[in-house]
């Protein structure tokens, strides 16, 4: 007698409605899976957490903690994995892993454990403080929400981030096995390489000089000029 309506696909994630809950299917790759269950365990504390781990320039999720590099078009190119170690991503955005073993009875226990972060600053999780996308699913959050009406009108001793680039050695220090530093440096090479590259060969300048190649054609021509070279980036 099971029914289900409403099912949507979003990347790898399925998603339906059951018994008026939503149902989500996250497959995970074993690799992955400890981190998953310790993201995962008491919603909204790995939402939470994620906020923090932000302002270190570092993303928390089911992947595990990860640095996202960007090229230099501001895209993200590239997720250079930190840790997969729970205890230790707990540490380091300031929680007690053991504590957090022990569970929770309420959703207000959760809070106030991710309050109990030495880098815990109330204001980043404001909404307006949130870029769109995260804006908008946090809308719709529950628990975000019933967090934030938590905190409010509470006085914090708030830890002051600095920017995120000055986090990256520290980063690359308490998690050396993760070797940031010199994945950035190599990163950072290929596209600095990639930026004088493409100032030289772009869609923008053939099109200058071959107005009526456009979309497709533009597209095609271009893979068949750089295959006419044994290496094309030399």
């Amino acid at each position: 007698n099971i029914k289900t309506k409403g099912v949507v696909s979003n990347g790898s994630v399925i998603s339906f409605e059951y018994d008026n809950f939503q149902v989500d299917l996250i497959p995970v790759s074993e690799k992955n899976w400890e981190v998953a269950k310790g993201f995962f365990d008491y919603d909204p504390s790995g939402n939470l957490m994620g906020k923090i781990a932000h302002r270190f320039g570092l993303k928390y999720g089911f992947e595990g903690l990860v640095y996202p590099f960007r090229n230099f078009n501001g895209r993200n190119s590239r997720d250079i994995t930190i840790s997969r170690d729970n205890k230790k991503i707990f540490e380091f955005l300031g929680f007690d892993y053991d504590r957090y073993l022990r569970g929770f009875e309420t959703v207000e226990d959760i809070f106030e454990y991710v309050i109990q972060s030495k880098y815990f600053n109330s204001k980043i999780f404001d909404m307006e403080n949130l870029c769109h996308i995260d804006r908008k699913r946090n809308r719709k959050r529950k628990t975000y929400q019933e967090f934030l009406q938590y905190v409010n009108n509470r006085t914090f001793n708030d830890y002051q981030f600095k920017k995120k680039t000055e986090y990256i050695d520290y980063v690359n220090s308490y998690f050396p096995e993760a070797k940031l530093r010199e994945k950035l440096d190599s990163l950072e090479k290929t596209d600095k390489e990639n930026q004088e590259i493409a100032s030289k060969f772009n869609g923008h300048l053939i099109m200058q000089q071959f107005p009526n190649l456009k979309g497709k054609e533009l597209g095609n021509a271009i893979t068949k000029f750089k295959e006419e070279f044994l290496n094309f980036r030399e």
